[in-house]
């Protein structure tokens, strides 16, 4: 970077935090600088830039073309500077402050509830805001800490860690069994009345000894719920796919069993996805503890 934009960092700060104020008043007001001070700053930037910024001969405060293209760039690195500072400041301290975290609600019920529980006992002043839902959050923008997520990274802004390696197998309820039979082969699923996952789009990859199956899942019925899923496999609607800990749930009185034991489904892989590679003492100290867990569990 050029010597002359190094000394202009503190201008970049202040032409975002103008940017995002949408006023230099409300900028200065913000900052502890005079609106004139800050309007000298801004303009010495303009002149070591050689571009304007800011729309200032208007009565309505405005950002120029080249202004608007330059506060987007400037936000992911300002965001990572921050994020370093975090880093640094809380190096070696106890984890603090609010995790926030967006999970599916499949995912939070099984895996990530007893982890969170165990890690509020072991760090009594980080507090918790957890957002179960299906939909794909905006982390930064949403500020987020982290989204936990099915499958490969899709947003190239967000760093993705592997979190955990969940097994699926096939499971259907005895009476379902006595009244269709059971299949012996994954091609005879297309026969059958299928419970398959959202993300499997109707057809399944199932593996066995080193031989791989594509076969078709036809689904009566789509839920993006594990445990509605369970409920309806249990109450004899069809074969569903589902992880041994979801299958487990609902006891004797809703029981299921597996079907086409020696096959296994590709399992399903969930990511750890936050804003930037840089994390926060207490968003760190929870992935690590997390996947240390998860290893030991077999995921």
């Amino acid at each position: 970077m050029d010597a002359s934009l190094i000394n202009r960092l503190p201008d970049l700060a202040l032409f975002l935090m103008i940017a995002e104020a949408d006023s230099l008043s409300a900028a200065a007001r913000a900052s502890g600088i005079s609106v004139a001070r800050l309007s000298r700053r801004l303009a010495a930037l303009e002149a070591t830039l050689g571009v304007k910024l800011v729309d200032r001969t208007s009565r309505r405060f405005a950002l120029t073309a080249e202004g608007d293209a330059y506060v987007d760039k400037l936000r992911l690195p300002m965001s990572e500077l921050s994020d370093a500072v975090s880093v640094l400041t809380e190096a070696g301290r106890e984890p603090r402050g609010t995790l926030r975290l967006s999970a599916s609600a499949d995912f939070g019920a099984t895996l990530l509830s007893p982890l969170i529980a165990e890690f509020a006992r072991l760090h009594p002043v980080v507090a918790f805001d957890i957002d179960l839902t299906p939909r794909q959050v905006d982390v930064a923008a949403e500020r987020f800490d982290a989204a936990i997520r099915i499958g490969p990274l899709k947003d190239s802004t967000l760093t993705s860690r592997r979190f955990a390696t969940v097994p699926a197998y096939l499971y259907a309820s005895p009476d379902y069994i006595a009244r269709f039979g059971r299949p012996e082969h994954p091609s005879e699923l297309e026969r059958h009345a299928c419970l398959p996952l959202p993300h499997m789009r109707g057809r399944a990859t199932f593996e066995r000894n080193g031989e791989r199956v594509e076969a078709t899942m036809p689904g009566r019925v789509q839920v993006n719920n594990l445990v509605m899923l369970r409920r309806l496999c249990g109450d004899g609607l069809g074969i569903a796919a589902l992880n041994p800990l979801t299958a487990a749930e609902g006891g004797a009185h809703c029981p299921v069993e597996r079907v086409l034991e020696t096959w296994r489904l590709e399992p399903a892989i969930f990511y750890f996805l936050t804003p930037g590679r840089l994390l926060p003492n207490r968003t760190r100290a929870f992935f690590e503890f997390a996947r240390r867990r998860l290893e030991a569990q077999g995921y």
